[in-house]
């Protein structure tokens, strides 16, 4: 999900666009990283800058399960 600034901001005029946005999604760019490359490559960014990135975790921490109750004894 982002904000239209992304895609809206300028170089030399004409709009960065989702064509450069999706290359630099491809990239596997975080969140903060996507933002601030895009201010690096424009010129002109009047518009916000918001960006959120989902991505599946590399490495899975395994379920734990309660283990089964203990019979009490008396």
């Amino acid at each position: 999900m982002f904000t239209d600034g992304l895609v809206e901001a300028r170089r030399r005029g004409e709009y960065l666009g989702r064509a450069h946005l999706r290359s630099l999604v491809e990239r596997g760019l975080s969140a903060q990283a996507l933002v601030e490359r895009i201010e690096s490559d424009s010129d002109l960014c009047t518009d916000d800058l918001a960006v959120v990135v989902l991505s599946r975790a590399a490495v899975v921490a395994p379920v734990q399960t309660p283990s089964a109750p203990q019979a009490a004894t008396v």
